[in-house]
């Protein structure tokens, strides 16, 4: 039985299925997308002033102006595009990672039995998670054994299986950290 202070500090990961790769990829894809637009149009709505500035000779007054607002433009601007940018290209990274992860679980992962040796239900605000933990013995590729405990959020098998039940669970061998409880959804 996961403890409180085991809960709090043992986040639930997402279950690495393809469709949650997939939706994170899309996700952080359409975001990026979204973001660069919003800074191509920034910088289009401030062509004119360049050109100006650097077509018509001005006066040094008006110039140190018009400088001074365009670099602050995109100080104020560019700075927050670029932290989205990094964020948007980070979610695509973690679907690539998710959609690599559920290749490598159907391609080389090894399923045994695993049971469940908790389960809970977060509730915020926005969402409701519900999480279970479950406990297997890995053998690794050299023959020896390690006991791995994970908790991820499945609200399918939260909902169909009770504490001390058995479940199937697919690992990979060499890492078997990177697992996944194999429902009729998991595994599509």
């Amino acid at each position: 039985m996961f403890s409180k202070k085991q809960r709090k500090h043992s986040w639930p990961r997402c279950p690495l299925t393809h469709q949650t790769g997939m939706l994170l990829t899309v996700f952080g894809v359409i975001l990026l997308l979204i973001v660069l637009g919003g800074a191509g149009m920034i910088l289009v709505s401030m062509l004119p002033l360049l050109t100006t500035l650097l077509t018509f000779p001005l006066e040094p007054m008006t110039t140190g102006v018009v400088s001074l607002l365009l670099l602050m433009t995109l100080v104020m601007v560019g700075i927050p595009m670029l932290l989205l940018v990094l964020l948007c290209g980070g979610i695509v990274v973690w679907g690539l990672r998710v959609l690599g992860y559920d290749t490598q679980l159907r391609e080389h992962g090894v399923v045994t039995q695993s049971v469940i040796i908790d389960r809970w239900a977060i509730h915020s605000y926005r969402s409701h998670w519900h999480c279970v933990a479950y406990h297997f013995t890995a053998i690794l590729p050299d023959g020896s054994q390690r006991d791995i405990t994970r908790a991820e959020r499945n609200a399918n098998v939260y909902w169909r299986v009770d504490i001390g039940v058995p479940v199937t669970v697919c690992y990979l061998p060499e890492k078997p950290e990177i697992c996944r409880i194999e429902t009729s959804e998991g595994s599509k």
